[in-house]
């Protein structure tokens, strides 16, 4: 009886270790109106930005859009005087002088001497700049003329000069420059000698030819 008792307990205290390391099933899940099982409610993906593209026109990476550069021309210089040798008859050596940008004032001397024969010029005048650029660019201008020929200080001819003259005057960046006028002038000439004395006029048509420097 005793050992009956002995067998009985150990057989239940494995019984009772079995049931012990066995876990409950997990509960079914509740049944719906028709008895079918609801399915767990799915977990949505992870929502990612988008793609942050390059917006329209623009340059894709490694190629860098070039940069535009400007080139500027250097200021025109600002011409004041100009000194010009005019090729017309009587030649002359005269200096054209900027007073403003729109009126511009000129001297000049010519003449020369063979032996006892001698010819002696003086040039002044007044030129008004269309464009305010005095002494360069388009104008309108009165020249004024006086010379005087003879020998052995003797004069025994005058001549007397005014012109009317439309014209252009370049200069370039270098410093060279080219006067071309046209117009009409009043011609006085005066002839003194003892034998023969008589004044000569008129108005003719003229034109003006100098070839210079600009500074």
């Amino acid at each position: 009886m005793k050992k009956f008792a002995v067998l009985a307990g150990i057989l239940v205290f494995c019984a009772s270790g079995a049931a012990y390391g066995q876990e409950a099933p997990p509960p079914l899940p509740e049944s719906g109106d028709h008895g079918e099982v609801t399915p767990a409610s799915e977990v949505p993906p992870p929502a990612y930005p988008p793609p942050a593209y390059p917006p329209p026109g623009a340059q894709p990476y490694g190629h860098q859009q070039p940069v535009p550069v400007q080139i500027i021309a250097p200021p025109e210089p600002d011409w004041r005087f100009r000194l010009s040798l005019n090729l017309t008859l009587p030649t002359t050596i005269q200096l054209d002088i900027g007073l403003t940008p729109l009126i511009g004032i000129l001297v000049g001397v010519g003449g020369f001497k063979i032996l006892d024969f001698y010819w002696v010029d003086f040039v002044t005048g007044i030129n008004f700049f269309l464009r305010g650029r005095a002494p360069k660019g388009l104008y309108v201008g009165l020249k004024l003329n006086n010379g005087w020929m003879g020998w052995d200080n003797h004069s025994f001819l005058y001549i007397f000069t005014a012109k009317a003259l439309f014209g252009y005057n370049w200069i370039w960046r270098n410093g060279f420059s080219l006067g071309l006028g046209l117009g009409a002038q009043y011609l006085y000439v005066k002839v003194q000698d003892d034998a023969f004395k008589f004044p000569l006029d008129g108005f003719f048509v003229t034109w003006d030819l100098t070839i210079g420097w600009g500074f």
